[in-house]
């Protein structure tokens, strides 16, 4: 059944290259948005779990 679904779909076979292209795309995009965090930032969420009545500050306050 699975078969017939897909068989009269045309040029198929550049979905799985397309997905690939997005994959890598968000991955990529993910990694160098991390590579950029100001080291402040990550100390801060590096901190949460141990500040239990501290308010986080903002960027910019």
């Amino acid at each position: 059944m699975f078969k017939n679904i897909l068989s009269g779909v045309e040029n198929l076979e550049i979905l799985p290259i397309v997905v690939l292209l997005g994959f890598f795309t968000f991955f990529t995009l993910i990694l160098v948005r991390t590579f950029m965090l100001r080291k402040e930032d990550v100390d801060d969420a590096a901190n949460i779990p141990l500040n239990d009545n501290k308010v986080i500050n903002q960027r910019g306050n």
